[in-house]
């Protein structure tokens, strides 16, 4: 009785702590949302959004030593009125539904529960709750999240940066001449 309880629903938190993602700007992303159950109802996916309680955006261009251990309290502790919390997607059967603000975007959900978003934006750094809901199965878990950190690529703003300087001196140019 005890093992059949267990396996209910059980979202795979093997991971104690938040499952940490990087993606680079532009990049395509999935976050990993699995889970078993035994029943054999479909299962409803919701995929929520959470900005970061301070600005990242400093992190963003490095690959930063404090974000693997430690300091998570400083940008995820605070109340959900201090920060962005919207919905991103959510699936029931094969019918997938995105949020109002997600729906000229490259997101979706794939393999049951995964959220893929393609090209990745700087909003989209923070925390993305999972939860799965099936009606007949209220054992386990049933929220997983995982942390999203976009990375800028330094080729590519020292590119935009020479680019920028270039096109300034050529326009310069041509209106001295």
């Amino acid at each position: 009785m005890f093992l059949g309880v267990y396996a209910l629903l059980v979202l795979f938190l093997f991971f104690p702590h938040i499952i940490k993602r990087y993606a680079t700007l532009f990049q395509s992303v999935v976050l990993p949302c699995h889970y078993t159950s035994v029943s054999t109802q479909s299962a409803m996916v919701k995929w929520i959004y959470k900005s970061y309680c301070r600005d990242r955006t400093r992190d963003s261009f490095s690959f930063p030593d404090s974000y693997e251990a430690g300091s998570a309290a400083s940008h995820l502790d605070c109340s959900d009125n201090r920060r962005t919390v919207r919905t991103v997607a959510s699936i029931s059967g094969s019918s997938v539904t995105l949020s109002e603000y997600y729906k000229n975007r490259d997101v979706t959900i794939i393999n049951t529960a995964d959220l893929r978003i393609g090209e990745v934006q700087w909003g989209d750094s923070g925390v993305y709750f999972c939860q799965v809901t099936i009606a007949d199965d209220i054992e386990g878990q049933n929220e997983a999240s995982v942390e999203l950190l976009v990375l800028g690529e330094i080729f590519l703003l020292s590119y935009c940066f020479f680019h920028h300087v270039v096109m300034q001196r050529i326009s310069t140019t041509n209106r001295n001449v």
